[in-house]
């Protein structure tokens, strides 16, 4: 327990933890604990862990590679000028964010240092939505933004986590240019079409919409008065 004390002293800023004490069982056990879904997401005994292995552990589990973008945020994660994968949802939904999230850990991994995924609540961001030509009864949808354009997935949410490839190609088509490309020459490239073959709105996929949170990105005025000062 004194071990557990001091790991969350070290990661206090990239989760919340918590004691339980009189439990039936006698082994110390470290749960994770899914605000989303209000249940107890794993539950794992690490027996004779030393300070090392418990906060290896504590940060696989606090260390998600998906953020949920805000007002307050916003400015943070487009100065990074990563491509932003963004998950908009009804928040009376979600599930959908623990599942996009658990996806993105376990299967778009190796796109980290080229992709900024995120999850955006549909309802603060109604202006993206409006912009995108969706409405709340459209939730949820996930689409890219290289901050030129926004890309919108073709398919649904469901067939997007239904297996890894969908995602994965959704990106490599953005950072080959293919996405760009069908833009501005509509999606009869010699290219293969990635996506799976549904049936969807023509108008998503050859005409992606300027970019939005492009504008939320830090403004080079911010640093005018420190730069003045020398």
């Amino acid at each position: 327990m004194d071990l557990f004390k001091k790991v969350a002293a070290i990661e206090q800023n990239s989760c919340k933890f918590y004691i339980y004490y009189n439990l039936t069982t006698n082994d110390e056990r470290l749960a994770t604990y899914d605000t989303m879904a209000s249940k107890i997401k794993s539950l794992t005994i690490l027996k004779n862990a030393d300070l090392t292995a418990i906060h290896n552990w504590v940060k696989n589990q606090c260390n998600s590679l998906v953020r949920e973008i805000t007002f307050s945020n916003a400015e943070e994660i487009t100065e990074e000028r990563l491509p932003l994968m963004l998950l908009f949802y009804n928040p009376d939904n979600k599930t959908i964010v623990s599942r996009f999230m658990e996806f993105v850990n376990s299967h778009l991994s190796h796109h980290q240092s080229t992709i900024n995924f995120v999850t955006a609540n549909g309802i603060t961001f109604s202006h993206p939505l409006a912009h995108l030509g969706k409405s709340k009864e459209d939730l949820p949808f996930i689409c890219l933004d290289s901050f030129a354009h926004m890309y919108v997935y073709p398919g649904s949410v469901e067939m997007a986590l239904s297996d890894p490839k969908h995602l994965d190609q959704f990106v490599e088509d953005l950072k080959s240019g293919k996405l760009h490309m069908e833009y501005h020459y509509g999606s009869g490239s010699e290219t293969t079409t990635t996506s799976p073959k549904t049936e969807v709105d023509e108008s998503v996929k050859t005409t992606p919409h300027v970019s939005v949170f492009q504008h939320l990105s830090p403004s080079r005025m911010r640093y005018t008065i420190i730069h003045d000062e020398f």
